[in-house]
């Protein structure tokens, strides 16, 4: 939902050609796809396993409250 909600306000900052917002919007999608890739190599990614559930929430919430203001951003470069 996010993503596309991001890829949508990217397809209009590119009609408008605004190259800020094309750019920190072209990041994020790349920051959320990078952070859903699998890793190729065969090795697990424990870090997030042994940090807990607290500490998964705690990352999640700050992504969120990160994509929110990056979002906030991009509406008040584009208004």
């Amino acid at each position: 939902m996010l993503r596309s909600a991001l890829r949508s306000r990217l397809t209009t900052a590119m009609r408008e050609r605004d190259r800020t917002a094309v750019s920190v919007l072209r990041t994020a999608v790349a920051a959320i796809e990078n952070a859903e890739a699998v890793p190729t190599d065969g090795r697990t990614v424990t870090a997030y396993a042994a940090a807990g559930d607290g500490e998964r929430a705690r990352s999640a919430a700050v992504g969120a409250a990160l994509l929110r203001s990056v979002l906030a951003e991009v509406d008040g470069v584009g208004g």
